[in-house]
C-alpha cells in the first residue's frame, strides 16, 4: 500500500511540471535565455577574459566655455586626411593696422578666446596666416580648412642601392630663400606652390619647378645617382696616410665637393679632378665615377723622416 502510494505521487508531480511548461508563455524561455548569457558574461568578467563585456562607452561631454569668453577650434588635416596638432598662434585686431598676439594651442582643439576678431598664424611651412576671424562670446567658432599642404617626397637611393639620407632645402621658385629642410625618403608637408629643390649630394642636384597641391603627394624618383669614390692614399712605406682630397669640376675648376682619403665619397656620376690636400700637393684629372659603382684613384706620398729623440747628456762622473 506504501509503495502504491509512493507511486501515485511521483505521477501526480510528473503531471503538474507537464503542466507548468505547457502553460508558461514562450518569452519566458527567452528570460532564461538571457539569464544564462549574462550569467556567461559575469563568469567571463571574473576570469578577466579578453572577450569580457563591456558597457558602452559614454559621449565626451562638450566642454564648457567661460561666461566672458568665446571657444575656437580650428580643423586641419594633412595630405593623407589625417588630423594634425599643427600649432597656431591667435592675435587679436587692435585697429585696422595692427593685431595683438593672444594665446597659443593646437589645431582639432579648442581654445578659449576673449570676444573679438583675431588673425591665426599657422605653423605650416612656411607659415601662413587667416585673417579676419570672429569669436563671439560664449560660442564655440569651428573654421575648418581641411587639407592645407601637400607632401613631398624625395626619393634616393645610394652607390649599394640602398636608400639614401641626403639633405634637402625647399626654396622658393627661381631663389635662393628656403622655406623648409627635409632629407630624402622622408616625407615632408608644405604649402601648395612651385618649389625648387635642392638635395645635397656631392655635387648639390637642384630640381626645379616641382609643384605642391593641397592633399596631394608629390614624388620626386632620383634612384640611383651616385657612385663610391676611394681615394687610396700611402706613403713610400705602404702605409695609409689620411689627409683631406678635394674634388674638382674639370669644365670650371670649381671645388664641388670634398672628404678623406682611404675612405669612400658618395658623388654624383660624372668625371672629375681629384686633389690631394697634403704637403705634397697632387692631382689626378679625368677620374670617372659611374653610378652605382666603385671607382678609385691611387697617391703615394713622401714618409715622413723618423723622429729623432733627444738624450740628456751622461752626468759627470765626480
Amino acid at each position: 500500500m506504501k509503495n502504491k502510494n509512493i507511486i501515485i505521487g511521483i505521477i501526480s508531480a510528473i503531471v503538474i511540471l507537464g503542466l507548468v511548461f505547457v502553460i508558461m508563455p514562450p518569452t519566458s524561455k527567452k528570460s532564461i535565455k538571457k539569464v544564462a548569457t549574462a550569467s556567461k558574461e559575469v563568469i567571463a568578467m571574473q576570469k578577466g577574459a579578453k572577450n569580457a563585456y563591456q558597457a558602452p562607452a559614454k559621449a565626451p561631454a562638450k566642454k564648457a566655455i567661460a561666461k566672458d569668453k568665446g571657444g575656437l577650434t580650428v580643423r586641419i588635416v594633412d595630405s593623407k586626411t589625417r588630423e594634425v596638432n599643427t600649432r597656431l598662434k591667435a592675435f587679436k585686431s587692435a585697429d585696422g593696422k595692427t593685431s595683438v598676439y593672444e594665446a597659443s594651442f593646437s589645431a582639432n582643439t579648442m581654445q578659449e578666446l576673449t570676444p573679438g576678431t583675431y588673425d591665426i598664424e599657422i605653423e605650416t611651412n612656411p607659415p601662413e596666416i587667416y585673417k579676419n576671424i570672429r569669436v563671439n562670446q560664449t560660442e564655440e567658432k569651428m573654421v575648418d580648412l581641411g587639407a592645407i599642404t601637400g607632401a613631398l617626397n624625395v626619393k634616393a637611393v645610394n652607390s649599394q642601392k640602398k636608400d639614401a639620407s641626403y639633405p634637402v632645402r625647399v626654396l622658393r621658385n627661381n631663389s635662393q630663400i628656403a622655406v623648409y629642410s627635409i632629407t630624402t625618403n622622408k616625407l615632408g608637408e608644405l604649402l601648395p606652390g612651385v618649389y625648387d629643390i635642392e638635395i645635397g649630394m656631392i655635387p648639390k642636384q637642384i630640381k626645379k619647378d616641382v609643384k605642391i597641391e593641397a592633399g596631394k603627394e608629390a614624388a620626386l624618383d632620383l634612384g640611383c645617382m651616385t657612385g663610391a669614390l676611394v681615394v687610396k692614399c700611402v706613403d713610400t712605406n705602404n702605409k695609409e696616410v689620411m689627409c683631406s682630397v678635394s674634388i674638382i669640376n674639370p669644365s670650371n675648376k670649381v671645388i664641388v665637393g670634398s672628404g678623406t682619403a682611404n675612405r669612400p665619397i658618395e658623388i654624383v656620376n660624372g668625371i672629375y679632378n681629384v686633389e690631394l690636400m697634403s704637403a705634397q700637393r697632387q692631382t689626378k684629372n679625368g677620374v670617372k665615377v659611374n653610378a652605382g659603382e666603385e671607382s678609385s684613384v691611387e697617391f703615394t706620398v713622401q714618409a715622413a723622416a723618423p723622429k729623432t729623440v733627444n738624450q740628456a747628456p751622461p752626468k759627470e762622473k765626480k
